[in-house]
Protein backbone atom coordinates (compact mmCIF):
# COMPACT_ATOMS: atom_id res chain seq x y z
CA UNK A 1 0.00 0.00 0.00
CA UNK A 2 1.24 3.49 -0.69
CA UNK A 3 0.16 7.00 0.25
CA UNK A 4 0.62 10.52 -0.72
CA UNK A 5 1.46 13.63 1.37
CA UNK A 6 -1.52 16.21 0.93
CA UNK A 7 1.05 18.99 1.32
CA UNK A 8 3.44 17.92 -0.93
CA UNK A 9 2.78 15.42 -3.08
CA UNK A 10 5.67 13.13 -1.82
CA UNK A 11 4.76 9.35 -1.80
CA UNK A 12 5.17 7.41 1.21
CA UNK A 13 6.42 3.53 1.14
CA UNK A 14 5.83 1.38 4.31
CA UNK A 15 7.60 -2.03 4.49
CA UNK A 16 3.87 -3.59 5.90
CA UNK A 17 1.84 -5.17 3.38
CA UNK A 18 -2.26 -5.06 3.98
CA UNK A 19 -4.49 -2.56 3.85
CA UNK A 20 -5.34 -3.24 7.74
CA UNK A 21 -1.59 -1.86 8.09
CA UNK A 22 -2.58 1.13 5.75
CA UNK A 23 -5.37 2.22 7.53
CA UNK A 24 -3.03 1.76 10.87
CA UNK A 25 -0.26 3.65 9.12
CA UNK A 26 -2.87 6.62 8.57
CA UNK A 27 -4.00 6.70 11.73
CA UNK A 28 -0.56 6.67 13.00
CA UNK A 29 0.25 9.68 10.92
CA UNK A 30 -2.43 11.38 11.93
CA UNK A 31 -1.91 11.26 15.74
CA UNK A 32 1.63 12.09 14.65
CA UNK A 33 0.82 15.48 12.79
CA UNK A 34 -1.79 16.32 15.78
CA UNK A 35 1.52 16.00 18.54
CA UNK A 36 3.66 18.59 16.29
CA UNK A 37 6.38 16.50 14.46
CA UNK A 38 7.19 17.25 11.00
CA UNK A 39 6.27 15.39 8.12
CA UNK A 40 9.69 14.70 7.01
CA UNK A 41 10.61 12.91 10.59
CA UNK A 42 6.86 11.12 10.26
CA UNK A 43 8.07 10.01 6.51
CA UNK A 44 11.12 8.93 7.67
CA UNK A 45 9.87 7.04 11.14
CA UNK A 46 6.89 5.01 9.18
CA UNK A 47 9.13 3.84 6.25
CA UNK A 48 11.88 2.73 8.30
CA UNK A 49 9.86 0.86 10.33
CA UNK A 50 9.98 -2.94 9.97
CA UNK A 51 6.80 -4.04 11.25
CA UNK A 52 5.63 -5.49 14.79
CA UNK A 53 7.08 -8.92 15.61
CA UNK A 54 5.10 -12.05 15.10
CA UNK A 55 2.82 -10.21 12.60
CA UNK A 56 3.93 -11.27 9.26
CA UNK A 57 7.25 -12.01 10.88
CA UNK A 58 9.35 -13.46 8.20
CA UNK A 59 10.94 -16.43 9.28
CA UNK A 60 13.06 -17.64 6.12
CA UNK A 61 13.02 -16.34 2.69
CA UNK A 62 14.81 -17.66 -0.53
CA UNK A 63 13.89 -17.46 -4.24
CA UNK A 64 11.19 -20.10 -4.26
CA UNK A 65 10.16 -19.83 -0.57
CA UNK A 66 9.15 -17.92 2.42
CA UNK A 67 7.82 -19.13 5.96
CA UNK A 68 6.14 -16.42 7.84
CA UNK A 69 4.70 -16.76 11.17
CA UNK A 70 1.22 -14.10 12.15
CA UNK A 71 -0.16 -13.62 15.45
CA UNK A 72 -3.93 -13.67 13.58
CA UNK A 73 -6.31 -15.73 15.80
CA UNK A 74 -9.79 -14.69 14.83
CA UNK A 75 -11.70 -14.29 11.27
CA UNK A 76 -11.18 -10.86 10.56
CA UNK A 77 -6.97 -11.07 10.72
CA UNK A 78 -6.93 -14.34 9.22
CA UNK A 79 -8.62 -13.32 5.77
CA UNK A 80 -6.84 -9.94 6.02
CA UNK A 81 -3.22 -11.58 6.81
CA UNK A 82 -4.05 -14.20 4.51
CA UNK A 83 -5.24 -11.40 1.61
CA UNK A 84 -2.24 -9.11 2.27
CA UNK A 85 0.16 -12.14 1.45
CA UNK A 86 -1.33 -13.13 -1.25
CA UNK A 87 -1.25 -9.41 -2.59
CA UNK A 88 2.63 -9.13 -1.54
CA UNK A 89 3.19 -12.27 -3.09
CA UNK A 90 1.00 -12.41 -5.95
CA UNK A 91 3.03 -15.31 -8.18
CA UNK A 92 2.98 -17.83 -4.82
CA UNK A 93 0.91 -20.38 -3.73
CA UNK A 94 -0.30 -19.41 0.03
CA UNK A 95 -0.03 -22.85 2.55
CA UNK A 96 -1.96 -21.25 5.63
CA UNK A 97 -1.62 -23.34 8.43
CA UNK A 98 -3.51 -22.13 11.73
CA UNK A 99 -3.66 -23.45 15.09
CA UNK A 100 -6.90 -22.73 17.14
CA UNK A 101 -5.47 -21.13 20.74
CA UNK A 102 -6.86 -18.01 21.90
CA UNK A 103 -9.92 -17.59 24.04
CA UNK A 104 -11.68 -16.43 20.66
CA UNK A 105 -10.29 -19.18 18.30
CA UNK A 106 -11.77 -22.32 21.15
CA UNK A 107 -15.00 -21.46 21.00
CA UNK A 108 -17.38 -22.19 18.11
CA UNK A 109 -19.23 -18.60 18.09
CA UNK A 110 -17.29 -17.88 14.80
CA UNK A 111 -17.77 -21.22 13.36
CA UNK A 112 -19.31 -20.13 10.01
CA UNK A 113 -16.89 -17.05 10.12
CA UNK A 114 -13.45 -19.12 10.34
CA UNK A 115 -15.02 -21.36 7.27
CA UNK A 116 -15.17 -18.03 5.05
CA UNK A 117 -11.46 -16.48 6.16
CA UNK A 118 -9.27 -18.19 3.96
CA UNK A 119 -9.87 -17.09 0.78
CA UNK A 120 -6.86 -16.29 -1.20
CA UNK A 121 -5.34 -19.45 0.13
CA UNK A 122 -3.97 -22.56 -1.73
CA UNK A 123 -4.02 -24.99 0.99
CA UNK A 124 -5.16 -24.56 4.37
CA UNK A 125 -4.58 -27.26 7.26
CA UNK A 126 -6.00 -26.83 10.64
CA UNK A 127 -4.77 -28.38 14.25
CA UNK A 128 -6.89 -29.69 16.78
CA UNK A 129 -8.27 -26.75 19.00
CA UNK A 130 -5.03 -26.29 22.13
CA UNK A 131 -5.52 -27.18 25.69
CA UNK A 132 -9.77 -28.84 24.36
CA UNK A 133 -10.62 -28.99 28.12
CA UNK A 134 -10.51 -25.34 28.46
CA UNK A 135 -14.23 -25.25 26.92
CA UNK A 136 -16.83 -27.87 27.13
CA UNK A 137 -17.48 -29.74 23.68
CA UNK A 138 -20.98 -28.35 23.29
CA UNK A 139 -19.18 -24.20 22.84
CA UNK A 140 -16.06 -26.02 21.79
CA UNK A 141 -14.81 -24.89 17.99
CA UNK A 142 -15.20 -27.94 15.69
CA UNK A 143 -12.07 -28.43 13.39
CA UNK A 144 -12.72 -31.34 11.84
CA UNK A 145 -16.74 -29.61 10.45
CA UNK A 146 -14.49 -26.55 9.88
CA UNK A 147 -12.15 -28.37 7.59
CA UNK A 148 -15.04 -29.61 5.74
CA UNK A 149 -16.32 -26.12 5.37
CA UNK A 150 -13.47 -24.15 4.21
CA UNK A 151 -13.38 -25.06 0.57
CA UNK A 152 -16.76 -24.50 -0.22
CA UNK A 153 -16.90 -21.08 2.33
CA UNK A 154 -13.33 -20.04 1.28
CA UNK A 155 -13.43 -21.25 -2.29
CA UNK A 156 -10.08 -22.63 -1.92
CA UNK A 157 -9.36 -26.30 -3.44
CA UNK A 158 -7.94 -28.24 -0.32
CA UNK A 159 -8.16 -28.03 3.78
CA UNK A 160 -7.04 -30.59 6.19
CA UNK A 161 -7.54 -31.77 9.53
CA UNK A 162 -4.38 -32.30 12.02
CA UNK A 163 -4.97 -33.93 15.25
CA UNK A 164 -1.85 -31.75 16.37
CA UNK A 165 1.24 -30.16 15.39
CA UNK A 166 3.41 -33.27 14.53
CA UNK A 167 0.63 -34.33 12.54
CA UNK A 168 0.12 -31.08 10.94
CA UNK A 169 4.12 -30.88 10.01
CA UNK A 170 3.08 -34.77 8.52
CA UNK A 171 0.50 -33.88 6.52
CA UNK A 172 2.84 -30.34 5.06
CA UNK A 173 5.48 -32.38 3.81
CA UNK A 174 3.25 -35.08 2.24
CA UNK A 175 1.45 -31.79 0.72
CA UNK A 176 4.42 -29.93 -0.45
CA UNK A 177 5.33 -32.34 -3.52
CA UNK A 178 2.55 -31.13 -4.90
CA UNK A 179 3.63 -27.63 -4.83
CA UNK A 180 7.42 -28.69 -6.20
CA UNK A 181 7.69 -26.93 -9.09
CA UNK A 182 6.09 -23.99 -7.52
CA UNK A 183 6.78 -20.69 -5.06
CA UNK A 184 5.34 -21.18 -1.83
CA UNK A 185 4.71 -18.75 1.48
CA UNK A 186 3.49 -21.26 4.04
CA UNK A 187 1.64 -19.16 6.65
CA UNK A 188 1.54 -19.97 10.32
CA UNK A 189 -0.99 -18.34 12.06
CA UNK A 190 -1.57 -18.84 16.08
CA UNK A 191 -1.05 -16.69 19.08
CA UNK A 192 1.13 -19.19 20.61
CA UNK A 193 4.32 -21.00 20.09
CA UNK A 194 2.92 -23.74 17.47
CA UNK A 195 3.95 -26.21 19.47
CA UNK A 196 7.27 -25.10 18.61
CA UNK A 197 7.31 -25.94 14.96
CA UNK A 198 9.34 -23.51 13.11
CA UNK A 199 12.75 -24.68 13.24
CA UNK A 200 11.40 -27.92 11.78
CA UNK A 201 8.92 -25.82 9.22
CA UNK A 202 11.97 -24.23 8.05
CA UNK A 203 13.97 -27.47 7.36
CA UNK A 204 11.15 -28.47 5.51
CA UNK A 205 10.36 -25.71 3.15
CA UNK A 206 14.42 -25.64 2.89
CA UNK A 207 14.64 -28.84 1.79
CA UNK A 208 11.26 -29.59 -0.05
Amino acid sequence: QKAYSVETGKELNSPLIGLHNFRNTEVAVNVCKAAGLSEEAIFKGIESFPGVKRRQDILFQSDYAVVMEDFAHHPVAIEETVKAVKKAYPQYRIISLFEPRSATSHRNVFQKEFAESFRKSDLAIVTEVFNKEKVDKKNRLDVKKLVKDIPKKSKIKKALYAKDTQDLLLKLSEELKAFSKEKVVVLAMSNGAFGGIYPELIEMVKNR
